[in-house]
């Protein structure tokens, strides 16, 4: 479930209110909208911080913690996730309402079973919050080292004695044939294609919608039209790496401008100014990045086989139930 920005309530209508107030081991479960039947758990509260929900999510709860968890667990699995889908009703994105919810079936196997069950998917839980530690410190070695070459005073140009935003190109979802190569929007991989654009490596720039963020493609890839392209004016002298790393420490989605969904106009990036250190400087940068990128790509496979971890484990035990 993502995190978003809490909304508060007055603190009279808190205390008067006798539903939605959260307690350690809650189950939070969606109920309509775009994220019907996804579903969290509340582990611990919330450093004592008074908290609730509000009409568009149920809580779950039982009297034992150790049931508790191992309903999350099931509910989280595919198959949990196919049981509350299949129990989806209404028009538009619909939702659940109580009554299904209520007539909702689940395997229950004994105790000890369920202590099984909630141990090995802890398990999991924990390698995977220490994988975005792991993330999460690596990312902040990559910032302090691009701080590093910043701050050290190296010559300063504008971006366009550097570099041109080139425009990608119009494809639309109907006219793309699936291929290997990915097709990039705004905001990182829309789709694929049986042609590219553009050679690897190289780096997109949202322009409208997403406008501002920075990707790197690994592949050859096709930006669509709307993104910007990175082209290098002298690939001898610049290290194309070193060049994604200082646009995305110049916060470019704050360039967004305009009604709607919003752009950035490039002349307004071309006016910014970055340092461009000798070749052998920016090199260094890059190679050092690249090492701790390769940890990151690592860690995060970790995190992507959670879900997955997690569903082998509810089929190893619940396989005769």
């Amino acid at each position: 479930m993502a995190v978003q920005t809490p909304k508060y309530v007055p603190l009279e209508f808190y205390h008067g209110s006798s539903r939605g107030i959260l307690k350690e081991n809650d189950i939070l479960l969606c109920k309509d909208g775009a994220l019907t039947g996804k579903i969290a758990l509340l582990k611990e509260e919330l450093n004592n911080e008074r908290a609730m929900v509000n009409e568009h999510v149920f809580l779950l709860r039982c009297v034992s913690p150790l049931k508790q968890h191992y309903i999350f667990n099931f509910l989280f699995s595919q198959n949990g996730q196919n049981l509350l889908k299949h129990n989806i009703t209404g028009s538009a994105q619909g939702g659940i309402n109580s009554t299904n919810l209520k007539e909702i079936k689940i395997p229950m196997p004994p105790p000890e079973i369920q202590r099984q069950i909630a141990d090995e998917c802890e398990t999991v839980d924990q390698e995977t919050d220490q994988a975005r530690q792991t993330i999460t410190a690596a990312e902040q070695t990559i910032e302090e080292k691009v701080q590093v070459v910043i701050n050290a005073g190296h010559e300063m140009k504008n971006i366009d004695r550097v570099l041109t935003l080139e425009y990608g190109i119009s494809l639309r979802k109907k006219k793309r044939i699936s291929g290997d190569f990915p097709v990039y929007g705004s905001n990182g991989i829309v789709g694929s294609h049986n042609e590219f654009l553009v050679s690897a490596p190289c780096i997109i720039v949202g322009r409208k919608g997403s406008a501002g963020e920075v990707n790197w493609s690994v592949t050859n890839c096709t930006p669509i039209d709307t993104t910007f392209y990175v082209k290098l004016l002298d690939e001898t002298t610049t290290d194309l790496k070193f060049i994604y790393h200082m646009l995305k420490s110049l916060n470019l989605p704050s360039l967004k401008g305009g009604s709607g969904p919003g752009g950035i106009n490039r002349n307004n990036v071309y006016a910014l100014r970055i340092p461009v250190p000798p070749l052998d400087v920016q090199q260094q940068l890059a190679a050092e990045v690249k090492k701790l990128e390769a940890e990151i790509t690592k860690t995060q496979a970790v995190i992507d086989n959670a879900t997955e971890r997690k569903n082998a484990i509810l089929t190893k035990y619940l396989r005769n139930k």
